[in-house]
């Protein structure tokens, strides 16, 4: 059920991400701050999905504890990178 939860969160965050971002997105900074790194808004925004969908789909293929935690914090993974890039972004 968190899994799910979490999913539709990475979800929802990465429609309001590709309404709000550039088209190119800084996926890196220098230690100067400049943008050292960057990628395709497109590229950007499904990449922490795949990291949600792979938890999602670890979660509820374990039959195990400890895989179905890894699986939560892939999920984890996916929104905080999301957020990560919408604060350095915009």
């Amino acid at each position: 059920m968190i899994a799910i939860i979490l999913l539709a969160v990475n979800v929802g965050l990465a429609a309001a991400a590709y309404m709000m971002l550039p088209d190119i997105v800084t996926t890196q900074l220098s230690i100067t701050g400049d943008a050292s790194r960057t990628m395709p808004k497109a590229a950007a925004v499904i990449l922490p999905l795949v990291f949600a969908a792979g938890g999602t789909a670890m979660q509820f293929s374990s039959t195990e504890g400890g895989n179905a935690r890894k699986g939560l914090l892939l999920s984890v993974v996916g929104i905080v990178i999301l957020i990560i890039m919408l604060f350095v972004n915009l």
